[in-house]
């Protein structure tokens, strides 16, 4: 009875280890290094250096989530802006064929 309590025991630390390196988290200035290692995701810090070999990574982001969402905001409105530019140019193209068919 003893050991099979054990191996639960086991089975248990076992199952929160691969729950906690599902997700890797480095801070700042750092050198990683991944060999042959399946990860979901990895968050760095600025200035990390990551190099992989041999191993299945989901995603990689670099920097704060907060950030990426900004900067992901900042472009949709750029983008959009751009349709709005070049809805503008398709306007201005149709009246100039309509001014010159006029003619």
């Amino acid at each position: 009875m003893e050991n099979l309590e054990y191996i639960r025991q086991l089975e248990q630390r076992i199952l929160k280890l691969e729950q906690f390196i599902n997700n890797i988290n480095f801070g700042k200035k750092n050198d990683i290094y991944i060999v042959n290692c399946p990860i979901a995701a990895i968050n760095i810090g600025e200035g990390c250096n990551l190099s992989f070999n041999g191993s299945s990574v989901g995603s990689v982001m670099q920097g704060d989530i907060d950030d990426a969402e900004n900067r992901v905001d900042d472009l949709e409105c750029r983008i959009e802006d751009i349709k709005c530019l070049i809805n503008d140019a398709e306007q201005q193209i149709e009246d100039m064929k309509e001014n010159t068919e006029d003619d």
